[in-house]
């Protein structure tokens, strides 16, 4: 019993060792953590667009579920770059991530005209049912 009791401890404390170091590690390599949101930011306020440009700066704020940002820039993807003029560009996929997006921030009627949008496109019809509902 005291055996156990004993490498539970030791084990314990070379735990909080590694997590000492590991943040210790993290805070001093610059690179630790890039934040692609702020770099694909600031290279679209420097003037430079392009589709993918857009594109990955709307999916970088959707994929850490900053909904509003993202919206704001798939919007500002479509309305660049409309899918008449550029449709090997925008694929269904940035429609339903919008739409996504305005119905996570309760924007229903645009998310409901996304996702028609998605649906002309060929989407997936179970994924727009299910998202109607």
């Amino acid at each position: 019993m005291i055996l156990g009791l004993m490498i539970f401890l030791v084990s314990l404390g070379n735990l909080q060792a590694q997590e000492e170091v590991s943040e210790e590690k993290a805070s001093k390599d610059p690179y630790a953590y890039i934040d692609s949101s702020k770099v694909y930011l600031d290279v679209v306020e420097r003037g430079y667009r392009s589709p993918q440009v857009l594109q990955k700066l709307a999916d970088s704020y959707y994929f850490k579920s900053e909904y509003a940002e993202a919206l704001r820039w798939y919007q500002e993807l479509f309305s660049s770059y409309p899918n008449e003029a550029y449709p090997e560009t925008l694929s269904e996929d940035y429609y339903l991530r919008a739409a996504r997006s305005a119905k996570a921030i309760s924007n229903k009627e645009l998310a409901v005209e996304l996702i028609g949008q998605y649906s002309a496109m060929g989407g997936d019809p179970k994924l727009v049912q299910a998202f109607l509902k």
